[in-house]
């Protein structure tokens, strides 16, 4: 799990297995090839900031995806595809995908069942704040 106490720019050919958590936005700009996995009890994704994806492809995010603010990109025009969202994205604020023909996102309850601070079923999920953080 990487913590980072501000923004993260999320570079080509990354494979994490774990998660990241930021304090700050998000940014998926002009790179390919993105693996996030999630592991058991984390989430692959939070940031309490926006999460920007754009001119990208291949991406593939497992797990539960938090975004504090806006999640935005105009996908068709700013030339990303293949994006895959498998597990739970939860958005706080905007959720904007323009023309996002090249967009999959996945509701997958078993990316979700053993994460810390998050309990529910089928149709309702409710989220514990936490109130401290360990870094791992």
């Amino acid at each position: 799990m990487w913590y980072v106490d501000g923004n993260v720019n999320i570079g080509s050919y990354v494979n994490i297995n774990g998660g990241i958590i930021s304090t700050g936005n998000v940014s998926i700009d002009r790179v390919n090839n993105i693996n996030i996995t999630a592991s058991a009890t984390y989430p692959a994704l939070v940031t309490q900031g926006k999460l920007d994806i754009k001119n990208s492809g291949d991406i593939e995010i497992n797990g539960l995806v938090y975004v504090g603010a806006d999640l935005d990109g105009n996908m068709l025009a700013q030339g990303t595809t293949s994006v895959s969202i498998t597990g739970t994205l939860l958005v706080a604020g905007n959720f904007n995908l323009q023309q996002s023909n090249t967009v999959s996102v996945t509701y997958d309850a078993s990316q979700t069942q053993n994460l810390q601070g998050i309990s529910g079923g089928e149709t309702e999920i409710t989220i514990t704040p936490q109130t401290d953080w360990d870094e791992i």
